[in-house]
């Protein structure tokens, strides 16, 4: 993440445009659950790398943020043994569900268009426990109404469907992208 955002960054404000998104974990905040000392410190960090560049790059009109997810429905967490899932994790969660990893790619999607061009050193929490940890009201400032509907879409003059992020990287290495995205 470091190199990225300082070689990727650099390119970005040599050009007077950018978007950096980094991804990290609600772990990175909470100090983990389950997933041990070593991720929540390697996911601090990334939120720490992300308001550094913010603050150096924004005078550059490259913007730096981050996402920070919680439970999301991937492979790795449907791994997770239907018992601790239904009675450890879900009832933490107000709407009783996982997040699905086409909201996390909404929001990366917001995040790096034009806009978003106002936030710069954020990260955005699509978790929804997070109304019980009291710290909700940065994404209700946000975004959080369209992602707890699931309607997070930037305003574009064409459709960008995230049905899977492989098409989404096709598509902006194609060039049909919006502005500069770093993912």
């Amino acid at each position: 993440i470091f190199f990225g955002c300082q070689v990727f960054g650099a390119a970005m404000a040599d050009e007077g445009y950018g978007r950096i998104v980094n991804m990290a974990s609600l772990a990175g905040q909470n100090g983990g659950t389950a997933t041990g000392a070593h991720y929540a410190t390697s996911k601090g960090a990334i939120l720490t790398v992300t308001k550094i560049f913010a603050k150096e790059l924004a005078a550059k009109g490259v913007t730096v943020n981050a996402i920070a997810p919680g439970y999301i429905g991937t492979e790795m967490v449907r791994a997770i043994d239907e018992k601790v899932l239904a009675e450890r994790i879900l009832p933490q969660i107000p709407v009783g569900r996982l997040g699905e990893p086409e909201e996390i790619a909404r929001c990366a999607v917001f995040l790096a268009s034009d806009d978003s061009g106002f936030i710069t050193g954020s990260t955005l929490r699509p978790q929804s426990d997070l109304a019980k940890a009291g710290i909700a009201a940065e994404l209700a400032s946000h975004v959080w109404p369209m992602v707890a509907a699931g309607q997070l879409r930037p305003v574009m003059d064409r459709e960008f469907p995230l049905a899977d992020a492989e098409a989404a990287h096709r598509r902006m290495e194609g060039g049909d992208h919006i502005g500069k995205i770093v993912l």
